[in-house]
């Protein structure tokens, strides 16, 4: 699904946008939805709590196969129905009813390969968990992104006319979490949107303040993270994707429109560019491609020791500086002229 032109890559990308990144200061992206047009910033604002109804004695139905636990206070309800809840190790899955099996087990299996696979080759000990809200149809998942994330109608009508979509993630007064329906989609395109995600649960869990951290960082260790875990189950599929990624950044940069790493760094900054799938695709590519460069030249393990120094700093910049060996500006030279 996400192995298509650039335009299309950038529909996703915007669904996957920080909604789930570290602490206020680091979530410098709101909801990933409510990026994806000006209207969006007043979306911010109308998000209203979810839906939720006091605990009911029995077990609404989950998929067959399923061990769901019902949360002992609340029950997530979608159109006055509870939703089951599946607890695992680092996920609470919330089970629309009618959804299918298959579907359901793929997700589980998908979301602890790119957990257990993140958590291992990041060398972290935590336990990082993401909320998934699972639907059995499009109509049910617009549904659902209405009552359960709290969208209003405008929004969710905004998100029917986009093509393609299967997920998006939201933040905010309602229930936070990512929302997914059943679309064809391989594997590929399931680990790489996890990993993204568990990439910004672990962040969160390093950096637990006001902290600054860019947004050029932020996203780009998710893009870079969640490309590489899916790549180790399709290496063709991930070389296919990443040429697309280095071929659009090299162009945008003969043709002078590389942003500056420090022009994209902050939330209003990201949020300009996000307003053009053309430039959402450049910045989160050269986020991923910026990270990678990193990886090269201070070890695959920097961004994280980057992310462990600025919380015990509380200085990114001198954080940075520490672990790459250089400032941003020369990095960034740096970087260019590796996509030279």
């Amino acid at each position: 699904m996400l192995r298509r032109a650039p335009f299309f890559i950038a529909a996703i990308f915007l669904l996957l946008a920080t909604a789930c990144a570290p602490r206020q200061a680091i979530k410098n992206v709101t909801s990933a939805a409510t990026q994806l047009a000006p209207v969006a910033q007043q979306v911010l604002n109308a998000i209203a709590s979810a839906s939720v109804s006091p605990s009911r004695s029995g077990t609404p139905a989950a998929p067959e196969g399923a061990a769901p636990q019902i949360a002992a206070s609340t029950l997530v309800t979608l159109n006055g129905a509870p939703l089951a809840l599946t607890r695992t190790a680092h996920e609470n899955i919330y089970v629309a009813p009618g959804t299918p099996s298959a579907f359901f087990q793929s997700v589980i299996a998908d979301a602890s390969t790119a957990a257990q696979r993140l958590m291992q080759d990041e060398g972290w000990s935590g336990a990082p968990a993401v909320t998934i809200f699972l639907f059995p149809s499009r109509a049910v998942w617009l549904q659902g992104i209405e009552q359960i994330g709290g969208l209003p109608q405008s929004q969710v009508q905004f998100q029917a006319q986009l093509k393609g979509d299967a997920w998006v993630t939201i933040s905010g007064a309602g229930h936070p979490g990512i929302y997914i329906y059943p679309i064809q989609q391989s594997s590929f395109d399931m680990l790489h949107m996890l990993a993204h995600e568990y990439t910004h649960a672990i962040q969160r869990q390093v950096i637990t303040d006001n902290t600054f951290v860019p947004d050029w960082f932020i996203e780009g260790m998710a893009e870079a993270e969640g490309w590489r875990i899916a790549g180790l189950t399709d290496p063709r599929a991930y070389a296919q994707v990443h040429a697309q990624t280095v071929a659009f950044v090299r162009a945008a940069m003969r043709q002078r429109r590389l942003i500056p790493l420090n022009g994209i760094s902050t939330q209003q900054a990201w949020q300009v560019h996000m307003e053009s799938p053309r430039s959402a695709t450049l910045e989160y590519g050269e986020g991923q491609l910026a990270i990678e460069y990193l990886q090269r030249i201070s070890g695959a393990n920097a961004p994280m020791r980057i992310l462990q120094a600025t919380a015990a700093q509380h200085n990114f910049q001198a954080a940075f500086q520490q672990i790459a060996g250089e400032t941003i500006p020369k990095f960034q030279a740096g970087l260019e002229a590796s996509l030279r």
